[in-house]
């Protein structure tokens, strides 16, 4: 059985490897490498790529959940707290993806090979949403949407402005202004 400090140092070799080559062109040779285990060893702690990719994944998301969960504490209106929780989920990617060679498609695999580590963190960050829009939604009675339902619609919208923006500067603007909508929708100014 793997060893707890074994398991994290593969995943620190995979997380460089997936970003240098991408999913697709990084081997279990090319990871047992960078971790400097025979290939018989890796596969000791992890059975196949898919699982240390979507492991690997799974510690991303995570960091970054518990990031925004961190710094939000420090944010004192719903917009900032709102582009807070985007700037890390989506422009933080964003720029990942579009400086790292292997980077976009580690995107795109993670819908194809990490689906269920994809949608649980997604499914965790919509709950951040949702509570920060909750007391909004609460106070309100125009809009007839549920706090959930409001942060599936921005991070659903999220991911639109993601694959159409031509730069960070265009996502952020973007983000900005969904997030103005939403507020404007439940009464809050900028």
């Amino acid at each position: 059985m793997a060893t707890k400090n074994r398991r994290e140092d593969v995943l620190d070799a995979a997380n460089r490897v997936f970003l240098r080559f991408g999913y697709r062109r990084s081997t279990m040779g090319d990871i047992a490498e960078e971790a400097g285990i025979l290939r018989p060893t890796l596969y000791l702690v992890f059975r196949s790529k898919e699982e240390i990719f979507s492991a690997v994944l799974g510690r991303v998301l995570n960091a970054e959940l518990e990031e925004i969960r961190v710094k939000l504490a420090k944010q004192n209106t719903p917009t900032a707290k709102l582009m807070l929780a985007l700037e890390v989920w989506c422009v933080h990617n964003y720029e990942l993806t579009h400086s790292v060679a292997g980077a976009t498609d580690l995107y795109e695999s993670s819908f194809e090979f990490a689906n269920e580590v994809a949608a649980k963190s997604t499914a965790e960050f919509n709950t951040i949403l949702a509570q920060i829009l909750e007391p909004l939604v609460h106070s309100q009675s125009r809009l007839t949407l549920t706090a959930a339902e409001l942060a599936r619609l921005i991070s659903s919208a999220s991911v639109g402005f993601k694959s159409t923006a031509k730069g960070a500067k265009e996502l952020r603007a973007n983000l900005r202004g969904l997030v103005a909508v939403v507020l404007a929708s439940l009464g809050e100014g900028p």
